[in-house]
């Protein structure tokens, strides 16, 4: 067996992370998460740190934010998220 090697394009990867494209992938998956879960959880999108593009959801209500403590509605939701 030939032994493969690579390195990576540390700037390209950076480039890739954080860009426009990145960005609208995370928010889609967001939203498909934030769609499955209902009233009371938002997305939030934060413009890339350092390396990389962030989209999240939460839990704003109360109600909400008891739920995903009982059970996990959040990271149940994720799991179903097609990206």
């Amino acid at each position: 067996m030939s032994k493969v090697k690579f390195k990576l394009n540390l700037p390209g990867l950076n480039a890739l992370m954080k860009s426009g494209e990145m960005q609208s992938i995370l928010n889609s998956a967001a939203e498909q998460v934030q769609g499955s879960l209902g009233d009371g959880y938002e997305i939030e999108t934060a413009h890339p740190i350092s390396f990389i593009a962030i989209a999240s959801v939460k839990a704003t209500s109360r109600k909400a934010k008891l739920e995903n403590n009982k059970s996990n509605t959040m990271l149940k939701a994720l799991g179903g998220a097609k990206i």
